[in-house]
């Protein structure tokens, strides 16, 4: 790095990394937040700032060994889940699979299973992690859903600019 960092700087591109909010950032760094705007904009248009952060975050890649292929296979296994794999219609009604019976795969698409217990009997709740969230997600990754925003055509004028009709 060319330029030194200083022991603010540096603390600003390690929280940084915690929740990826410049602004959040700045505040746990110490930066006095009537200056927060200020402040971020430059420290993110430092290459010194830049690189640090880019170092730190490939080291922690790296400590935790985390692949995009991990997070895309994961990202898959909530978005293609199917509600058939958790729950089939017996004879009494519905029969909730045993976990030990889940893939993996169906097991990590689980974000929590309850049981409440009544004067009627014993219930069995399983709610999925968000599917549409994750093909969202499995999308923007495709680059699938791509804003487009459509510019008037302008023509150069002696002055300025004038559209054209």
């Amino acid at each position: 790095m060319k330029n030194k960092l200083t022991a603010k700087q540096k603390l600003f591109c390690r929280e940084y990394l915690v929740d990826l909010n410049v602004h959040h950032a700045a505040k746990r760094a110490g930066y006095k937040s009537k200056s927060y705007n200020r402040y971020v904009y430059r420290l993110m248009a430092d290459d010194a700032v830049k690189s640090y952060i880019a170092e730190l975050m490939t080291a922690r890649k790296e400590r935790l060994q985390i692949t995009s292929d991990m997070v895309l296979r994961d990202l898959a296994a909530i978005a293609f889940t199917d509600i058939r794999d958790f729950v089939s219609l017996g004879e009494e009604g519905l029969v909730v699979k045993a976990i030990g019976d889940l893939t993996p795969e169906q097991a990590r698409a689980i974000e929590s299973i309850t049981e409440r217990t009544n004067a009627h009997g014993s219930r069995i709740g399983i709610k999925l992690h968000n599917k549409l969230k994750a093909l969202e997600l499995i999308g923007r990754h495709l680059a699938m859903f791509t804003d487009r925003v459509e510019l008037p055509q302008f023509t150069a004028f002696r002055i300025g600019y004038e559209k054209e009709e």
